[in-house]
């Protein structure tokens, strides 16, 4: 059941606390770790730039050609979708795919439950063009005191966190502030730039960041986008999915 405090808080700041106790992460661990262990030669034959579809694949600190993150960021990501062809991907992350099938199934459920609740209209835009894509992200530790990961809105839909969060999250509140996230045993879910284009509620603007010595973290989350090659109304406008993408990805120019 949401109640109603939810949903404003929602439409207010772009973040919902599902009160669903988070999932066991250490099988998508226990992957990403594998991946990351093998040669730089191997894990440059999955490189986003080589599967050239979408966000899919491969990126690394320092890369300047990644569509998911900036070359100064400060992590590690491997993407994949359950619209790409799995054996595409590194045999490290077939365990994932096993797992895929119950967990996306929860994380559907999940999602639709709020948005019948949100809004009609976005339900049933959601059941006809909506699939799901994993960022797989893994931060190396460190001893500086930068951003490990730079403000951003995402480009999903919604974007869901299923093993809880971290206290390294912060988000940028309605009024201009920062506010860093509790760690938390829950599934999160928030707002992103999709959302903003078909709604007047706001993506939600996030970053990672610590003060002081930087332990390893890994974080995943899972983003409901639009599939590749659909076309659908946003706000009265007939778009494809590639004007959409190229939309948000010019936020970054």
């Amino acid at each position: 059941m949401i109640s109603q405090s939810q949903l404003d808080y929602f439409k207010e700041v772009g973040i919902w606390y599902t009160g669903v106790p988070a999932f066991d992460s250490s099988n998508h661990e226990s992957c990403m770790r594998a991946f990351l262990a093998r040669e730089e030669v191997y894990k440059h034959d999955f490189l986003q730039t080589k599967l050239n579809k979408l966000f899919e694949g491969y990126s690394y600190i320092g890369q300047d050609d990644s569509l998911n993150q900036g070359s100064y960021d400060n992590l590690y990501t491997y993407v994949l979708s359950d619209f790409f062809d799995r054996d595409r991907h590194p045999k490290e992350f077939q365990p994932i795919f096993r797992e895929q099938e119950t967990l996306v199934k929860a994380i559907t459920d999940l999602e639709k439950s709020f948005l019948k609740v949100l809004d009609a209209d976005l339900f049933a835009f959601y059941e006809e063009h909506v699939v799901h894509s994993l960022s797989a992200n893994f931060y190396p530790p460190n001893d500086s005191n930068q951003v490990r990961l730079t403000p951003h809105p995402d480009g999903s839909l919604l974007t869901v966190f299923p093993f809880g969060m971290d206290e390294e999250f912060q988000f940028e509140t309605p009024d201009g502030k920062w506010q860093t996230v509790e760690k938390t045993n829950e599934v999160v879910c928030f707002s992103g730039y999709l959302m903003e284009r078909m709604t007047d509620i706001k993506a939600l603007n996030h970053k990672v960041e610590k003060k002081g010595p930087q332990h390893e973290r890994f974080s995943f989350a899972y983003f409901a986008i639009p599939h590749p090659d659909h076309h659908f109304q946003m706000k009265g406008e007939k778009v494809s999915s590639e004007d959409y993408f190229a939309r948000y990805l010019s936020l970054f120019e």
